[in-house]
């Protein structure tokens, strides 16, 4: 049975912010028995759309509401949940303006956290709540032929041969 690997997704496109995040999720995150990975982007790409498309992964989405780019960050959590509503979305903002619009328009929001205020002490405890959830993301994985097959345990309820 393989370790379950959090990835820890940053959308960010203020360098100071992103190099300040990630060191929040790691002294949050080191002290646990899980194994993480972070990923740093500053806008979406194809990078993203990978990561956002691969369901074989449990994913924490660090997003930044306004891009410099023709994709903000509620763009992103859009696509996100069309296709996994297992991920979890926390938005990070200096635009407290933005709370209603993203809670109108994406749907299953951990949080929604301004920048300027005790950005380190709440995105530590929403980390430390989300990796408390004791996920069952073990999967079951099967290999034949050219055919590859993997189902996550709590999503099986019987296997006959």
């Amino acid at each position: 049975m393989e370790e379950l690997v959090i990835k820890i997704i940053i959308v960010e496109d203020e360098k100071r912010t992103q190099e300040q995040i990630k060191k929040i999720v790691i002294e949050t995150l080191f002290s646990t028995n899980l194994e993480f990975e972070i990923k740093i982007f500053n806008k979406y790409n194809e990078n993203l759309q990978q990561l956002i498309s691969d369901e074989s992964l449990q994913k924490i989405f660090l997003l930044d509401i306004e891009l410099n780019s023709n994709i903000s960050g509620i763009n992103i959590a859009d696509m996100i949940r069309k296709n996994d509503w297992e991920s979890e979305i926390i938005f990070l903002t200096n635009h407290d303006k933005m709370f209603e619009p993203v809670y109108r328009n994406i749907y299953k929001v951990f949080d929604f956290i301004e920048k300027y205020h005790n950005l380190n002490e709440r995105l530590k405890k929403d980390l430390k709540k989300i990796v408390a959830q004791n996920y069952d993301n073990k999967m079951f994985k099967y290999n034949s032929n050219k055919i590859s097959l993997q189902i996550y345990f709590k999503d099986i309820t019987y296997i006959t041969r």
